[in-house]
This record gives structure tokens, sequence and C-alpha cells, in this order.
């Protein structure tokens, strides 16, 4: 908010005081990224303090991720998924494992060191892949049982889907928005046919952890596009359990995310997620 903007040094010199070494000032708007300059939002420079090291990493509980707090709005780690990768650190024992929009393979990690058989990261970013290795290594489960990608994620399902391939468990993390090539990518567009298509690869009793972040894509709809994703597929599902996002990343109002109608105290998460459990 302004008014938060306007206080960001008080904070930053605050949080100096308490002993943080350098602070980094990230500005998250409710607007459409494409159309903002990313260095006004997200200044590569330090704002208080030393400059971060080049080879910083951060610990969350059993894991480390390597971060760039230079890199602008994507610093290599979405914290809103915390919770999340706990889970499937503590869920993926023995199953294989498909983490389709990896980026930096953070979900992948998880399931490695929470004892996946393997794990299979799908991205189209070499440069993220790359950094997704030196996750793997970082933590100490980098070899031939996490295998990287660089493919588009809709090709590689069909490809998949030809060959017969199954996963007990498929991580479905999209953004909003991209394009590659001559191809584009919309969530309300393209979405429902891409769950489709990992929820035919979902093995009996396999979980399919489906994410959105557009902000006005209501969870109730989210969860319709699912329930007709599966019909599809012909996927008979047992369970559909949303995942609320951590306490530190509090939801939207309606009137912030845009929402024509909405109250405005109705809360609307930029980030919805969704355990899909198959019969």
């Amino acid at each position: 908010t302004p008014e938060a903007l306007e206080q960001a040094p008080f904070i930053a010199d605050h949080l100096l005081a308490r002993g943080f070494a350098g602070i980094y000032l990230k500005q998250r708007v409710r607007a459409d990224l494409r159309r903002k300059d990313q260095q006004e939002l997200a200044p590569n420079a330090v704002f208080r303090g030393e400059p971060a090291p080049a080879d910083l990493h951060v610990r969350e509980g059993q894991l480390s991720f390597l971060v760039d707090p230079t890199d602008g709005l994507s610093t290599g780690l979405f914290i809103d998924q915390r919770d999340n990768r706990a889970r499937v650190l503590g869920s993926a024992a023995n199953l294989r494992v498909l983490n389709l929009f990896s980026y930096t393979c953070s979900f992948s990690v998880a399931a490695a060191v929470g004892g996946a058989r393997e794990t299979v990261s799908v991205d189209l970013s070499g440069r993220y892949l790359a950094w997704g290795e030196q996750n793997l290594v970082l933590n100490g489960v980098a070899g031939p049982q996490q295998r990287l990608l660089k493919a588009d994620a809709a090709d590689y399902l069909r490809r998949a889907k030809k060959r017969g391939e199954s996963f007990e468990l498929i991580i479905l993390d999209p953004p909003s928005f991209g394009s590659h090539g001559k191809k584009s990518f919309s969530i309300q567009r393209d979405y429902k046919a891409l769950a489709s298509d990992a929820l035919s690869l979902l093995a009996p009793g396999g979980r399919l952890l489906a994410v959105t972040n557009h902000r006005k894509t209501s969870l109730e709809r989210f969860q319709r596009w699912l329930e007709e994703a599966a019909l599809e597929a012909r996927c008979q599902i047992a369970s559909l359990r949303p995942s609320p996002t951590p306490h530190d990343c509090p939801p939207w109002t309606a009137a912030e995310s845009g929402q024509r109608g909405a109250r405005a105290n109705q809360a609307i998460s930029p980030t919805k997620a969704v355990w899909l459990t198959r019969h």
C-alpha cells in the first residue's frame, strides 16, 4: 500500500537495528505485472544495509534453497507454498513425482528429501532448471533419479500420456499468463485442459496439487475447473481439499482483487491451492 511504502525506510532501519544485514524492497501490486517496470517494483540494489552474497541460501525446516534478492520479484522461492512443500516432504516417500512449471524445483527438492523414488521437473527455462539442480545439490539429493526436463508442460503431458506414464504425485502450478514462441498460455483458457491431461497420468490413489495465483479466479471456480477436468480425464475424485495460504501470506479482500460486486470483507486469496486425491 502507499502507506506501507512511506513507512519502508523506518521499517528497514528497525530491521537493521534488530540484526539483519541487508534489506531489499519488493512491491507486490494488484495489477498486471506484464505492464509494470520490474526495476521500479523490485530494484536490484539493496534498499538498506549490505548487499546479499551471490550464494545466499535460506533454510525452510529440513530444506535449503538458493535465493537471489536481486532477481526482481522472482527471487527463487515462493513462500506462500511453504506449507504445501512441507506436505510434499512428509508424504513423498517411494512415490514417482511430476513437478510441472517447476521453476527452481522447490517441490522436487521437498519430494526428493522426503524419499521419492523419482522426481521429474518440467520447465521451459533452462536458467531456472539449472537453479533447481543447484537446489538439489545443496540438499544432497541430486542424481539420476531427479530428472530435469526443459520442455513445454502441455507438450510433455501429451507425450507422457502416449507413453503410458504414471505418477503418484503431480504438482501443477503454472503462471497466470505466459508465452513461448508462437504459443501462449492463459489460466482462464487453458488450465482445465492442462489439469485434465495431468489427471490422466495420475495413478489410482494418487494426488494432484493444483495451484493458481490468478487474482480474479475464485477458489470455487478453481475447484469447478478441477471437477470438470476430472470428468474429461475419466478420473474419479476421492477428495478435493483446499489448502489455505500460510498466516504470513494473508488472503486479499474482494476489493483488492478487483472482483466486481463482491463485499469488501470477502476474502479471495491470491494463491488458490487444492489437493485432489484420485480413487
